[in-house]
């Protein structure tokens, strides 16, 4: 841990207040996260780490602070960060007993920060739906409203000449939306804007945007979508800004969103028919998928793990130890813990 900058919650907690940009990051499994954590850390697994955090973390240096609850988990996730290029990467002091210990309340459940803002709505006014992105309609005067809500809200409005400057500024963290539908992003989107329609980044925003402090860019065909949630994000502290144009006339690509994750590395690989081959008796096959695919589905023989748990569940009596996952990846990333870089 030596390594490792330790940062304490007081230092956390002026960050979130000053709404200066940090990132609390949960390296633990899903289900303890869900069970306490702080009310702005944001869950990204250990486990997931290649898969997910260069789309939830795009500046490499960010502050992030990382904490689990004693297992061990954030050295290795500090390590495997650096290893990725990130440069500003601390643990929380005492991990969650040390956020406990300085007073730090522990909430239960996911997207805990959305749902808290949902209930607060729901508790001050009986109209909220009408203006929810599910309850709004595509007229004239629904635009002017969204357009109105989302000026008295402060959110900035840039045109597409404005955009490459806002892109430009590498001292913050900008998240890009489109808020549409996923069928209506195939259809054609502006490059670099990740699918997100408007009901679930509301729903779920510490998911897509784990860094708090940071700014928020969004973007639709009529500007009625994007104005609507832009005006929600704002109220839930985010300084959010709308690209007033229609995508349809920057659109310069179609089809799915490229997901960013680092390039595979070379390791060693086994066929199946090569692993048919294979004494049983001193293999271990560990399946890193998600419980509920190895459910459905798994190589005969074969045993459920978690990546996090890779040091403990790996038998030292086994000679050849195979990793499978559903698409390769994270089979390999793991094995890179092992092999070295």
């Amino acid at each position: 841990m030596a390594h490792v900058l330790v940062e304490n919650a007081d230092w956390v907690c002026e960050r979130l207040a000053a709404n200066w940009e940090v990132a609390l990051i949960d390296v633990r499994e899903l289900a303890p996260y869900a069970a306490g954590h702080p009310l702005f850390a944001s869950n990204l697994p250990f486990s997931q780490i290649e898969q997910e955090v260069l789309e939830r973390l795009p500046r490499l240096d960010v502050p992030v602070v990382l904490y689990d609850n004693g297992e061990g988990l954030v050295v290795r996730a500090a390590s495997r960060l650096h290893h990725l290029g990130y440069t500003n990467i601390a643990a929380l002091q005492g991990g969650l007993t040390g956020w406990r210990a300085a007073g730090g309340e522990l909430f239960q459940g996911l997207h805990t920060p959305s749902q808290a803002f949902r209930h607060f709505l729901k508790s001050q006014t009986s109209d909220a739906n009408q203006i929810l992105p599910d309850g709004i309609d595509a007229s004239d005067e629904a635009l002017a409203f969204s357009r109105s809500l989302a000026d008295r809200a402060g959110v900035t409005r840039i045109l597409p000449d404005q955009l490459p400057a806002v892109l430009r500024d590498i001292s913050r963290t900008t998240y890009r939306f489109d808020v549409r539908s996923l069928t209506e992003y195939e259809d054609g989107h502006v490059s670099g804007f990740r699918p997100t329609p408007g009901s679930t980044l509301l729903d779920q925003t510490d998911l897509y945007a784990p860094v708090r402090g940071a700014r928020l860019l969004l973007a639709d065909d009529t500007g009625l979508r994007a104005n609507t949630i832009a005006f929600w994000l704002s109220q839930m502290n985010w300084d959010v800004y709308v690209l007033d144009e229609d995508v349809h006339k920057l659109a310069t690509e179609h089809g799915e969103w490229q997901r960013r994750r680092p390039a595979l590395r070379r390791v060693p690989v086994i066929s199946p028919v090569e692993l048919s081959r294979l004494p049983r008796k001193t293999t271990l096959v560990l399946d890193l998928s998600s419980s509920k695919a190895y459910a459905s589905g798994h190589i005969p023989h074969s045993k459920f793990a978690l990546r996090s748990e890779l040091p403990e569940v790996i038998d030292p009596k086994a000679s050849i130890v195979v990793l499978t996952s559903p698409n390769g990846a994270l089979a390999r990333y793991a094995v890179e813990d092992y092999v070295g870089r």
